[in-house]
């Protein structure tokens, strides 16, 4: 059964945080990205950041920022997690003032209204700390012998850290940093302070110390963090698929033939996730 990975952020609406115009990064299969338009007014915009097919629910199902295979920690095999709650089954990476923060930057970057739930309820936080416990975080399929350049924009990150290592150093420099400045850690600080930090940073104006990017640090928390609201639940985000039932998207179906002759009406279809697809 074809399985898919949609890692998009939609713009929920126009003072949303951080959020840039509507462009498309890859090209995507034209059915899809009609399905997707279908309903969105002219006011609203959606923004794909990956989407890749699988063929099977083992295969690779994206590389943007490290949405790949997941593999069971301590096992070394590649498998997938299952239907138990995420939270259930404890944190794997992260520690808990850790997975706070991410959970609280998560709150900023897309914060609660009446389209959804936030990044933090929709388990984005959860997402991340699974990822990083697998081949992501590992940088397994990233080549790390050296010698390590800095490259230009347009070639991306050319780091030695692992993405876990740099998540691990990257949230303590940022409470250093705060501790301060503010004398607090970010949880700590108010909404309107954390989205005063979270500017800085993405303008590159916070200093995070000799050994973080300010600025493609806070890229990565930003990428991971979409990608946790759109991914399939079954890897920690995107909780009761609120995101997904928001944006219309139809989820881990596996054809759409029935629906081939309701040209022009609103299909109304409820969301599928691979932890229970029986369609």
């Amino acid at each position: 059964m074809g399985s898919v990975f949609l890692s998009c952020l939609y713009i929920k609406n126009s003072h949303s945080l951080f959020i840039p115009k509507c462009r498309f990064y890859y090209s995507l299969d034209s059915a899809v990205i009609t399905y997707l338009s279908r309903e969105i007014h002219e006011t609203q915009r959606i923004f794909i950041v990956y989407c890749r097919f699988g063929r099977d629910v083992n295969d690779s199902v994206g590389q943007c920022a490290g949405s790949q295979r997941r593999s069971t920690v301590g096992t070394g095999q590649g498998r997938h997690p299952t239907s138990r709650s995420a939270t259930e089954r404890g944190l794997q990476y992260l520690t808990q003032h850790e997975f706070d923060t991410v959970g609280a930057i998560a709150e900023r970057f897309i914060p609660a209204d009446e389209m959804s739930i936030s990044g933090k309820e929709a388990g984005c936080a959860i997402f991340v700390d699974r990822q990083l416990a697998g081949d992501f975080g590992q940088a397994s399929s990233t080549y790390r012998l050296g010698r390590f350049v800095k490259g230009t924009p347009e070639q991306g990150p050319q780091e030695a850290k692992t993405p876990a290592e740099r998540y691990r150093v990257g949230l303590a420099a940022l409470d250093k940093t705060l501790q301060k400045q503010f004398g607090k850690n970010f949880v700590d600080l108010s909404g309107d302070q954390q989205d005063q930090i979270l500017h800085a940073m993405e303008a590159g104006k916070l200093d995070l110390g000799p050994d973080v990017e300010t600025k493609v640090f806070f890229e990565l928390l930003l990428q991971n963090v979409r990608e946790g609201f759109l991914s399939d639940p079954i890897y920690g985000g995107n909780k009761d698929m609120a995101s997904w039932k928001m944006i219309g998207f139809p989820g881990a179906r596996y054809d759409f033939r029935d629906l081939l002759s309701k040209k022009g009406q609103k299909l109304n279809i409820i969301p599928t996730s691979l932890i229970d697809n029986t369609l």
